[in-house]
């Protein structure tokens, strides 16, 4: 068996996932793609089980209120926020999984909840959060994806939930609302990479 390897920014990498995000791949290679396709890839089934156990649960609640659309958009745009946390926070890992997405669709039902006058205590979102930033400390865990994953749900949860309080005509643009959320999250991750790739001038 032989091993491939390759060099990015004049360093060896040797048995590099061609779908991780690996910021040096962006930046040296042009390989934007990481930053959606490390979104959908786990390192072990452990870590593909518990993404999909909370994944399935949380999917529920939104979609089941808000529609297919809706959540979409938030989990496109919580892979967006969680590969930008990364990039920021450890620029030099290799990193993948759906936990950047499943953190966004945390923190959009815990805003959503917020909105609606509800006790994010008592529902059980705000433990469930508090414990997997916790976790987000152990080794070979990504804190900045998790924690950009955050951010952005839960501002993709206020527009959401905002968005139903005013009216039904509003709530239903709330799609296209997270969605230019997402177009900024990209736009800020290339902006920290290689702000010459952005068509304005900073």
């Amino acid at each position: 068996m032989t091993t491939t390897v390759r060099t990015i920014g004049g360093v060896s990498i040797e048995g590099l996932g061609e779908l991780s995000l690996y910021r040096p791949s962006l930046e040296f290679d042009g390989e934007w793609y990481r930053v959606f396709t490390s979104g959908f890839i786990h390192f072990n089934i452990v870590h593909l089980g518990l993404n999909m156990l909370v994944l399935w649960q949380l999917g529920r609640l939104i979609e089941g209120v808000f529609g297919a659309l809706t959540f979409t958009t938030l989990f496109v745009t919580g892979v967006l926020g969680g590969s930008l946390g990364a990039i920021i926070i450890e620029p030099e890992h290799q990193v993948g999984g759906a936990s950047g997405a499943v953190f966004a669709l945390m923190g959009a039902v815990a805003t959503l909840q917020l909105v609606a006058g509800q006790n994010v205590l008592k529902s059980g979102v705000a433990p469930l959060i508090a414990v997997n930033i916790a976790l987000s400390f152990l080794p070979f865990v990504s804190l900045g994806g998790h924690l950009g994953g955050l951010a952005v749900g839960l501002v993709g949860g206020v527009i959401v939930g905002v968005s139903r309080r005013v009216g039904p005509h509003a709530l239903a643009l709330a799609p296209s609302l997270v969605a230019a959320l997402g177009f900024g999250v990209a736009a800020a991750i290339v902006y920290v990479v290689d702000p010459t790739q952005l068509p304005l001038n900073f």
